[in-house]
């Protein structure tokens, strides 16, 4: 059975292959939160094992040994590498959470943290609306049990996971930059 993920297109570009349902299926349907949740951590775990069992390349290896020996530069630097590659959505979590996790709490290497931020949302970000992993229509994911389901089924979860993923890091984003907006000197100013 192939990959889930096809790192050979762009994430957002990947023909979901949904269940067709009617309307009323779409309006009747109500999952409970823990049911969602269940989901969720599926999919997390289907993007994990699959992220585990492709091979590894040299540059990665490289990039690793940026990540835990390299300066804050080399890892700022190597996480947005990582973040502009195709299979980006193996190390959206943990690359996405060191920059802004920079940005936040290293005055010296916020601007350069939050430049590589944004030079790599163009390529991450698709032409429309992101949606929460709740938000997602749940009728239309594949069921059965012969394997082409089960693979369409993994497949859908991941992509609905990595779109979630995104929206989440996107929002910590924003509310960081805008965090950064307002004037510090004022508020320091006023305590005096």
């Amino acid at each position: 059975m192939p990959f889930v993920v096809d790192t050979d297109k762009e994430w957002f570009n990947v023909r979901l292959p949904l269940r067709q349902c009617t309307l009323k299926e779409l309006a009747s349907s109500q999952l409970t939160k823990e049911e969602i949740d269940d989901l969720y951590e599926e999919a997390k775990s289907i993007l994990v094992e699959e992220g585990l069992s492709r091979q590894r390349n040299q540059r990665s290896w490289y990039s690793n040994q940026f990540l835990q020996r390299g300066t804050i530069s080399d890892k700022i630097a190597s996480a947005a590498v990582r973040l502009s590659e195709p299979d980006f959505m193996f190390s959206l979590e943990d690359a996405v959470g060191h920059l802004l996790d920079t940005a936040r709490n290293d005055t010296h290497n916020y601007e350069a943290a939050l430049k590589a931020l944004v030079a790599v949302w163009p390529r991450m970000m698709p032409p429309r609306t992101l949606k929460r992993f709740s938000a997602q229509y749940f009728p239309t994911l594949p069921t059965g049990t012969d394997p082409t389901n089960i693979h369409n089924r993994k497949r859908v979860l991941v992509y609905w996971f990595v779109e979630d993923s995104l929206k989440k890091a996107y929002t910590r984003f924003l509310s960081l930059a805008e965090a950064d907006m307002k004037d510090k000197l004022a508020v320091r100013r006023e305590d005096w």
